[in-house]
């Protein structure tokens, strides 16, 4: 049986719009909230109106995953947003965040990142989409922006929604779970975890499996949609963990075949976040998200 999602600031009508785009794969969860939809979202029971570094962050939650709706202070030309699979805080990279909010982003999440992709996710993602369009006014497309574990998500929603996404911003993003978590053995937990979220019964089932972002990049590439990733060629992260040859610069291999590209960030030996040259990624996340939404 299908998932049936009811999810948190949508109205009757628009759950039934997700329901019938709910893909084919049949997952082993149920989830459900008794959440209703029909009051502004900012002011809905449950909704946390806060701040963060002086910016209005409004927190919910999504089945069992909270989201964040941070506004800037004055809105970029278009109300460009990113949709980040992430915690929204003072966590890893934060700075970046604080610049997009800065530069006039409204910055949206979602801590599902552990979901890696499957279509319970990608659901979840759906539903965010709608909160923050209908609810504060949000254009047509929207950037991604995925570290590790969350490029499974921000390329497979990519992969679903093309014509909604404006340019997608990677951090080291995990391209293909046969690289990570499979591949790499202190993550068992998350490997079993990504399994029973995909509904897949053993390993053999799962590397069989053709929709991994790496092996569904045609639709990036006709839709053209830009792409920066960020990565390191020393970091045991981006070596060992996540591999680069098996990820990103696969995946750009692939990409040049078809008549596209990433443009990849090589950080210098030892640099720690916050990059030297995250002001350009901002730049490139306003100017790729503005620039889609005048020309869709």
């Amino acid at each position: 049986m299908k998932n049936k999602i009811i999810l948190t600031g949508l109205s009757a009508m628009a759950s039934l719009l997700l329901s019938a785009q709910e893909p084919e794969r049949v997952e082993k969860h149920s989830f459900e909230t008794d959440n209703l939809a029909d009051k502004p979202w900012v002011t809905a029971e449950g909704v946390k109106n806060g701040s963060w570094r002086g910016f209005k962050v409004h927190e919910s939650q999504l089945n069992e995953f909270r989201i964040w709706i941070a506004e800037p202070k004055t809105p970029a030309e278009g109300r460009p947003w990113i949709l980040r699979i992430q915690d929204f805080g003072d966590g890893f990279h934060c700075e970046m965040n604080e610049m997009l909010l800065q530069a006039g982003i409204y910055v949206v999440a979602i801590n599902s990142y552990d979901v890696c992709g499957a279509d319970y996710g990608l659901n979840l993602m759906d539903s965010l989409y709608t909160i923050a369009r209908k609810h504060f006014n949000l254009p047509e497309k929207c950037a991604l922006g995925c570290v590790s574990r969350a490029g499974l998500s921000a390329y497979r929603w990519a992969v679903r929604h093309p014509k909604r996404v404006a340019c997608i911003y990677g951090e080291g993003p995990v391209m293909d779970f046969k690289t990570w978590p499979m591949a790499w053995k202190p993550s068992a937990g998350n490997w079993t975890k990504l399994k029973e979220y995909y509904g897949f019964a053993c390993d053999q089932e799962a590397v069989a499996y053709k929709g991994n972002p790496i092996d569904q990049l045609a639709p990036i590439a006709k839709a053209k949609i830009p792409l920066r990733h960020v990565i390191s060629l020393t970091d045991e992260h981006d070596t060992k963990i996540v591999p680069n040859d098996k990820n990103t610069l696969k995946a750009q291999r692939i990409l040049k075949q078809m008549g596209h590209d990433i443009d990849v960030v090589v950080t210098p030996e030892g640099m720690k976040v916050p990059y030297a040259f995250d002001g350009e990624s901002v730049q490139f996340i306003l100017l790729k998200t503005v620039s889609a939404n005048k020309s869709k």
